[in-house]
């Protein structure tokens, strides 16, 4: 793994009524920050993906971890979220967080657990 600072947007996921019944899910860019990524910087293949799921395994891996700074809307980061790496250009690469660690009463940082999406996950 490597690490690195990135410029990342967080997106949220969204849920609005669709013309006709049932609903349109998307994702909504809440915020982008300079943050410390340690990640896996090439995602699984295709191809590993599926021997992983046929062997039982965990079809998306724990990619890494990313670090920001604690601020109001870094502490309203919640699991579910997503982070683009959008340093080189949008849309960036994808990874889902899945897991966030509790601010700290006067912590300057948070620690995010994020993974790589799956082929067909939502957000990828």
């Amino acid at each position: 793994m490597s690490a690195r600072r990135a410029r990342l947007a967080f997106d949220r996921p969204t849920r609005s009524p669709a013309p006709g019944g049932g609903f349109i899910e998307g994702w909504e860019e809440v915020f982008t920050c300079r943050a410390g990524l340690s990640v896996a910087m090439t995602p699984p293949q295709s191809a590993e993906l599926g021997d992983r799921v046929s062997a039982g395994a965990v079809a998306a891996p724990v990619a890494g971890l990313v670090t920001v700074r604690a601020a109001a809307a870094t502490r309203a980061v919640q699991d579910g979220w997503r982070i683009r790496d959008i340093g080189r250009g949008a849309p960036g690469r994808v990874l889902a967080i899945r897991n966030v660690s509790p601010a700290l009463p006067g912590a300057t940082s948070i620690t995010l657990g994020v993974v790589w999406n799956a082929p067909g996950e939502a957000g990828s």
